[in-house]
């Protein structure tokens, strides 16, 4: 049974005093209604504001400033905490743990939210979109919210993002992580899923980490065009992420890694924090 679950994220702007305890967030769950959705079998939970925010307003709040990810919870319909994640500004990450997210938004459109607090000084510009109509808001840099989730509350410092993803709960079936993982992957652009690969590769080649030691000629052997080849052909796009979801065994370590190498981290940096999380004894991985 898929449990249903959603994630609330709050972000804070940079000029926001960050001693404020977060974790007294249950105010900001009377800004929201959710309602149980199954479609041909799929659970997942609708995310509704209670209040209507204009565009007027993020842009006025919203637009030429810093933000950062200052807590993220997931929740359950009844909108009790099913998990709190810790917030990190560095690797290695273990379970429940992830990376702040760090951004600037400049306008909307493309390439008009940069997103920062990445390693080495790096940064990246992502697109930012907003619709008034029902508060739906996209924000890519938060992979808890991505390009799905809905603005609940904004002032002058804080906002709120909620999005109904089909969140891990023990006991749902195993097809519910392809789709979370086929989600994430179909967002990279071309130069990330060629990390993805390699990262995939480093991992594998030796000591059949995230595979089963006897599929890794058969994962290579699977491509019709090069796979260590920078290849922007849609087809191959579609054929690298089948494979890679098909081929790998370890569900979370492969979002992780996706996740990181969207905020910009080396493929060696991704390779470091696998085995840093290794349990070298159980051979477990926590992501």
């Amino acid at each position: 049974m898929l449990a249903l679950l959603l994630a609330i994220l709050i972000l804070s702007s940079c000029t926001e005093k960050l001693e404020r305890d977060w974790k007294q967030f249950e105010p900001f769950t009377e800004n929201f209604n959710l309602t149980e959705i199954d479609a041909d079998g799929n659970e997942y939970l609708e995310v509704s504001a209670v209040k209507s925010i204009s565009k007027s307003d993020v842009e006025k709040y919203v637009i030429g400033n810093g933000w950062k990810s200052v807590a993220v919870y997931e929740l359950d319909k009844n909108k009790d905490v099913a998990r709190v994640w810790e917030l990190k500004d560095d690797l290695p990450l273990i379970n429940e743990q992830t990376l702040h997210d760090c951004f600037e938004v400049k306008g909307f459109g493309e390439n008009q939210l940069i997103q920062y607090g990445l390693l080495d000084g790096r940064y990246e510009d992502l697109d930012f979109a907003y619709d008034e109509n029902d508060n739906s808001i996209s924000l890519d840099a938060c992979w808890f919210v991505a390009h799905n989730g809905k603005l609940v509350f904004l002032s002058d410092d804080v906002m709120v993002c909620v999005d109904g993803k089909e969140w891990a709960a023990e006991g749902r079936n195993p097809y519910e992580d392809y789709q979370i993982i086929r989600k994430e992957l179909e967002t990279m652009n071309s130069s990330e899923l060629h990390d993805m690969f390699l990262v995939f590769y480093k991992l594998n080649y030796r000591h059949g980490n995230m595979i089963y030691g006897d599929k890794f000629n058969e994962f290579l052997e699977s491509f019709t065009s090069n796979p260590f080849r920078l290849n922007e052909d849609k087809t191959f796009k579609k054929e690298l992420i089948d494979n890679l979801i098909s081929f790998n065994t370890e569900h979370m370590s492969l979002l992780t890694a996706s996740l990181l190498i969207k905020k910009k981290f080396t493929i060696e940096e991704v390779v470091d924090n696998y085995y840093a999380n290794v349990d070298a004894f159980g051979n477990d991985m926590f992501y």
